[in-house]
């Protein structure tokens, strides 16, 4: 069952990567490049290795834009009120930490959201929450309009608090916030953009501990070491498709070729690989599907497990739980899973993901010691979606 459930986790990550182009990508980097050799977190922690700790580069705010100056003096409020702006509503914004997330659509597929810190000032924005690249830096509030300044000077961004649960983005006066890092994406977060402050709060150490006895209670040893063993693969492996090769991005489409995993078994194409930088133009007057079948090669693997065997092997692990306490959980994924291969919407694989990754490191495993004593930057492994059952 561990071996099953590894295979499939490492298809995903191989099929995922940008080395394969599925049917909505032209463009693939040679062995070597940047892209193919990026590795996740936790994979470098266990091979004892660090992560690139540079930080992304910037885009700069709007020609158009408002200048600080001009949008309002620099002598606001920097982690905390004055007590005449008590009834302000920037003033609930500062007594204590706030995650606030975006709200996704259906032309969103990364998350990005800020943290706050109302006992210091400090923010960090994250263009993702599945990567490790963010911004930090010192915020302040003027009235209704919270204003973060990154520390290196390159980022600026503003937000209106429109009550402390709810923050829009303001477009004027920030920087550019670029949504995609595919080539030649032109995604960037709208104005009014709406961040929702996430109401879920992180266990602690010994919740985890506590709930993890718990939940693991009567089990055989070889059965726990089974469900750790797989939950720590699916969530490495899928973490390692978010971070390298856009996964949510790839599956936005329901029709790209990385969906036949889930739809069938023996020898099935996840994508198309193309030579050097031939990309596909438009301009060519052939549909991508013509240019990829003249100038690409089909990228075949063979898959042993498809969705139906997928439940199989999460429906053994619920077997084997004698608490009923992280049945729903897992029952979950088998519902998640039947649903992507049913419809092909990638929320269905984005909640898989949020499962087992909260599964991993905030139940059977203490990622942010666990992993986290290992790495340099634990935004991945410090991150909480919130999802499991069994904590509610």
């Amino acid at each position: 069952m561990k071996r099953n459930l590894l295979l499939f986790c490492c298809i995903i990550t191989l099929s995922c990567l940008p080395g394969c182009a599925g049917s909505g990508t032209a463009h693939v980097k040679t062995a070597g490049s940047e892209s193919e050799t990026a590795r996740s977190e936790t994979e470098q922690a266990s091979s004892g290795q660090e992560t690139d700790q540079s930080e992304p580069e910037a885009d700069q705010p709007d020609s158009g834009a408002d200048t600080p100056d001009s949008a309002g003096s620099d002598s606001g409020t920097v982690g905390g009120t004055d007590e005449g702006e008590a009834e302000n509503a920037g003033s609930l914004l500062v007594k204590g930490k706030g995650f606030y997330l975006m709200e996704a659509d259906a032309d969103t597929t990364v998350n990005p959201a800020i943290e706050l810190d109302g006992a210091d000032g400090t923010f960090m924005f994250l263009y993702d929450i599945l990567l490790s690249n963010n911004i930090q830096g010192n915020f302040e509030i003027k009235g209704d309009i919270l204003t973060a300044r990154a520390s290196d000077g390159q980022g600026r961004y503003r937000f209106r608090i429109e009550s402390r649960d709810v923050l829009r983005f303001v477009q004027k006066g920030s920087s550019k916030i670029r949504l995609s890092d595919a080539e030649g994406s032109e995604k960037f977060l709208k104005d009014n953009a709406k961040f929702t402050l996430e109401a879920h709060v992180m266990p602690t150490k010994e919740e985890v501990y506590a709930m993890r006895k718990k939940v693991l209670e009567g089990m055989a040893d070889e059965d726990i070491e089974t469900l750790t063993d797989n939950i720590k693969a699916a969530n490495e492996s899928l973490e390692r498709s978010c971070i390298g090769g856009n996964l949510f991005e790839r599956l936005s489409d329901p029709e790209d070729l990385s969906w036949n995993l889930l739809d069938k078994t023996g020898q099935v194409q996840t994508g198309w690989a193309f030579e050097g930088d031939k990309e596909y133009d438009s301009s060519s007057g052939m549909t991508y599907e013509q240019f990829a079948k003249k100038y690409g090669e089909p990228v075949m693997t063979d898959n042993e497990y498809d969705a139906d065997a997928l439940i199989s092997i999460v429906q053994q692990m619920k077997d084997s739980l004698k608490s009923t306490l992280l049945k729903d959980d897992l029952e979950n994924i088998i519902q998640n899973i039947n649903s992507a291969k049913e419809t092909h919407d990638v929320e269905y694989i984005r909640q898989i993901y949020y499962t087992v990754h909260d599964m991993d490191y905030f139940l059977l495993r203490y990622g942010i010691e666990d992993i986290g004593k290992n790495i340099p930057d634990m935004s991945v492994v410090s991150t909480y979606y919130g999802v499991l059952e069994v904590y509610r």
